[in-house]
C-alpha cells in the first residue's frame, strides 16, 4: 500500500506539473536590442563615443506567444543608470520614434548637428503609445552623449507594460525577471571597436593569446589615450568580453630638446619607456616607486601582427636584474607581482629609437605591444 501510496503521489506531481506548464504561455513577453549609430552615420557597434553625439535606437519587441489576451504593449520606460554629469545626456527624437507592427525598425539615422543639446534626465516614460501587438516592434530613437572620459559598459534598463494605472509589466524574454526589467548594455566612453586583424589609425589587434590562441569570439570596445608632450601616460582600455586580447600601438612624442633627455652627456637620447599595468590608477614616481617599471623588448619585432606570430610567444619573462628582482621589504616601496623576475610581461617594446631634428632637437618614437589594460609613459 505504500508502495501505492508513493506511486500515487508521484503521479499527482506530474499531473499538477502538467497542469502549471500552460500558465508560461500567458505569460506578456518582450525584448530589447540597442544600436548606435555614430556622426558619421555608420553602425558603432554598440559603443557611445565621448565628445560627439550619437544616435541609439532602444527596439523594443514584443516577444508574447499567439493567443496572450491582453497582450499589446502600450507603455516602454528606459532607465538610465548614473545621474546627472557621469551618466548619459539625451535627447528623446519623439517625431523619429513610432511603432512599427509590421516590419522592423529602421536603422538610426546620423544625430543632426542642428538639434539643441541633449537634457540631463534619467528616465524616458512614454505611457499610451500607439499599441505594439505581438511580433511588432517600438522604435525608441535618442540623441546621446557620454559623461564618461574612460571606456565603460553601460547598463540600460528597460521596461514594457499594458499601459494605464493599473497596467501588467512583460517580462524579459530571456530571463522571465518578474521585476519586468530587461537590460540593455553600451560601450560608454569608448573610442570605438577592434575586430581580429583590424586596424584603427595607430592601433592594431592581433590574435587573442593564451588557450584563446587563433580564435577571436568578439569584438573589443577600446579607449586609446595619447598625451604627445608626454605630460601624461598613454593608456589603452578595453572591455574584453572575456578575451585575451594583443595589440600594438606606434606612439610618436613631441620633439625635445637633446640636453634635456641626455642624462650621463654622452650626446646620445637616454629615452626608455614606463608601462604600468593591472593596477588601476597607477601614479608614475620610479624609481621611487612601482606603479611602473621599464618596458622590456619585445621577442619579435614590429608589424608583427599581421604575420601570423605566436602571441604566446612575443612576450619576455622578466629578467633578474633591478627593479623587477628587488627583495619585498616592509612597507615598501615593492614591486608589484606582475612585474617580478621570471614573470612573463604584458607589455613590450617591439621598437624604440628616435629622430634627430635641427635645432638641437630629438622625437622619440616607439612600437608597443600590449596584452593587458595599460599605461605607457615615455
Amino acid at each position: 500500500m505504500n508502495t501505492l501510496r508513493k506511486l500515487f503521489c508521484v503521479l499527482t506531481a506530474v499531473v499538477l506539473a502538467a497542469f502549471a506548464l500552460p500558465s508560461s504561455a500567458a505569460d506578456k513577453l518582450f525584448s530589447v536590442n540597442i544600436s548606435v549609430t555614430g556622426p558619421d552615420g555608420k553602425d558603432t557597434s554598440g559603443v557611445i563615443v565621448p565628445g560627439k553625439t550619437s544616435m541609439v535606437l532602444v527596439d523594443f519587441t514584443n516577444r508574447t506567444p499567439l493567443g496572450t489576451t491582453n497582450s499589446v504593449i502600450n507603455q516602454v520606460q528606459v532607465t538610465f543608470p548614473l545621474p546627472g554629469d557621469l551618466g548619459l545626456l539625451y535627447n528623446n527624437m519623439t517625431a523619429l520614434s513610432k511603432t512599427v507592427n509590421n516590419g522592423s525598425c529602421p536603422a538610426a539615422p546620423a544625430p543632426s548637428p542642428n538639434d539643441p543639446a541633449p537634457s540631463h534626465n534619467t528616465s524616458i516614460n512614454l505611457n499610451n503609445i500607439t499599441g505594439v501587438k505581438i511580433g511588432g516592434h517600438y522604435c525608441l530613437y535618442l540623441e546621446v552623449q557620454s559623461g564618461d572620459s574612460t571606456c565603460t559598459t553601460t547598463t540600460w534598463q528597460t521596461y514594457a507594460g499594458t499601459g494605464g494605472g493599473n497596467g501588467t509589466p512583460f517580462l524579459d524574454y530571456t530571463t522571465r525577471d518578474p521585476s519586468g526589467v530587461s537590460i540593455g548594455l553600451t560601450a560608454d566612453g569608448c573610442d570605438g571597436t577592434l575586430d581580429c586583424g583590424q586596424n584603427a589609425g595607430a592601433v592594431t589587434r592581433g590574435a587573442n593569446w593564451g588557450n584563446q590562441t587563433g580564435t577571436c569570439t568578439a569584438k573589443i570596445d577600446y579607449d586609446f589615450n595619447f598625451d604627445p608632450t608626454g605630460q601624461s601616460a598613454t593608456s589603452f582600455i578595453t572591455l574584453k568580453n572575456g578575451q585575451n586580447f594583443t595589440v600594438e600601438y606606434s606612439l610618436l612624442w613631441n620633439k625635445v630638446l637633446l640636453s634635456s633627455v641626455d642624462d650621463d652627456g654622452d650626446g646620445v637620447p637616454d629615452f626608455h619607456p614606463l608601462v604600468s599595468y593591472q593596477i588601476a590608477n597607477p601614479v608614475q614616481n620610479y624609481p621611487n616607486n612601482f606603479d611602473y617599471v621599464p618596458a622590456p623588448a619585445c621577442l619579435s619585432g614590429p608589424d608583427i601582427l599581421a604575420q601570423g606570430f605566436d602571441p604566446n610567444a612575443v612576450m619576455p619573462m622578466f629578467p633578474n636584474v633591478f627593479p623587477y628582482n628587488k627583495p619585498d621589504v616592509p612597507g615598501g616601496p615593492n614591486v608589484p607581482a606582475q612585474y617580478k623576475t621570471g614573470v612573463q610581461a604584458k607589455m613590450c617594446l617591439a621598437q624604440l629609437g628616435w629622430v634627430s631634428l635641427p635645432g638641437g632637437y630629438v622625437q622619440e618614437k616607439a612600437v608597443v605591444i600590449d596584452q593587458s589594460d595599460s599605461f605607457t609613459w615615455p
